[in-house]
């Protein structure tokens, strides 16, 4: 069930650096996210109103994980 791929990140040393990645590019889709909502907001027309309900239901799981990693990151600083 689990990819090659995925078994040799698991197995692999530099797990780190990969979750490194990961990390950065779920805070700039979050911050993409968000600035986007707030341009569908100004732009105030119908269409750009249900964008904006969309986009604020995508933003709750990238806010969670967000969080997640912040507080992963401050107890891996003690």
């Amino acid at each position: 069930m689990i990819s090659d791929a995925v078994r040799a990140l698991i197995h692999s040393k530099s797990h780190r650096s990969t979750a490194l990645g990961i990390d950065a590019v779920a805070t700039l889709l979050l911050l993409l996210v968000l600035v986007e909502l707030e341009l569908m907001r100004a732009w105030d027309v119908p269409r750009g109103r249900a964008a904006t309900r969309v986009l604020g239901i995508a933003i709750v799981p990238l806010l969670f994980s967000f969080v997640l990693i912040v507080v992963v990151r401050a107890l891996n600083l003690r």
